[in-house]
């Protein structure tokens, strides 16, 4: 029997390369990569374990349309602050989906901060956008699982940084306040297994019935800065503080006054506590899907991080 394939968009970035090692495996799955950069090294190693990959761009809905031929299903991911706005990115993908008549699309999104927040913070454009695109897909009739996920535990190494006072003592620097609580999840360890076990029950139709009704939470816990802080100083034995930052940088190349505003609404929506989601974690270990806690991801990736900077 021929293995079922299923392409990934984004496969050298966080969300798909996790997505494509999960599918790897999997013995019934093919799986095709989609970047932007087929030559670049991360890709190459991909093409090294066997994965198919191919270059096509999210502006680019023809380019799309081709890389999905023949697949069984496609994990759709946009990218924030780009010429395309991730609506565009978006419809495209579920256009090209439709074009190349794709059982399935796992669609990586959030849900509205203008809708949530009852329209005072109406420039969360990540959110929004990609909101949008959750509000496209039935009008086109395509078959799609909607996943919104949370904050991704897997930047924690990005806002870790040495005390510039003290070197024994590190800090996780970031924008919300302390108490914050974040719904979370280790995208490294999790996404892929929970993308895997949608298709897996894809054929099923009582399963297609419960994954098709509501977007599925992908965000198996909540925590503040200052609850990361005490259990990285926990599991790793360091001195560990959690430090409010009062100016947010974008993390994108070009800072513009559209992603210092983004970024600034995006932090008070976070403090007033309106990134909330309802459990859905009966529902993914019905699927057979095992996530992890911060204090995992702390243990398999933070302390030994922490171990070769020193």
């Amino acid at each position: 029997m021929s293995k079922q394939l299923i392409v990934v968009i984004g496969a050298t970035g966080t969300q798909g390369g996790s997505v494509v090692a999960a599918l790897l495996k999997h013995a019934a799955y093919a799986v095709r990569g989609v970047t932007r950069s087929p030559d670049a090294p991360a890709a190459k190693a991909l093409q090294e374990k066997g994965v198919d990959v191919v270059s096509a761009t999210l502006g680019d809905k023809a380019s799309l349309i081709k890389a999905f031929e023949g697949a069984y299903a496609v994990f759709g991911v946009t990218v924030p602050f780009t010429q395309d706005s991730e609506e565009v990115q978006g419809r495209n993908i579920v256009d090209a989906v439709r074009a190349a008549k794709v059982p399935l699309l796992v669609w990586s999104s959030l849900p509205s901060a203008t809708e949530v927040s009852k329209g005072k913070y109406t420039t969360i454009y990540p959110f929004d956008q990609k909101n949008a695109v959750d509000k496209y897909i039935p009008t086109v009739g395509q078959p799609a699982v909607i996943l919104h996920t949370g904050w991704f535990a897997d930047n924690l190494l990005h806002q870790l940084n040495p005390d510039l006072n003290n070197s024994k003592k590190w800090n996780i620097m970031f924008s919300l306040r302390r108490e914050t609580k974040m719904p979370s999840v280790w995208v490294g360890a999790d996404l892929g297994n929970i993308v895997t076990a949608i298709i897996d029950h894809w054929e099923d139709e009582s399963w297609k019935q419960r994954l098709t009704k509501e977007p599925i939470a992908v965000a198996p816990y909540e925590i503040s800065g200052g609850e990361q802080a005490h259990i990285l100083a926990s599991v790793a034995g360091k001195e560990i503080d959690y430090v409010q930052l009062t100016d947010v940088q974008s993390p994108y190349a070009e800072q513009t006054d559209v992603h210092r505003q983004a970024l600034k609404d995006l932090g008070n929506f976070m403090d007033e506590g309106l990134f909330k989601y309802p459990d859905h974690s009966v529902l993914l270990q019905k699927l057979g899907v095992k996530t992890h806690s911060f204090e995992d991801y702390v243990r398999e990736v933070v302390v030994p991080h922490l171990q070769s900077m020193e």
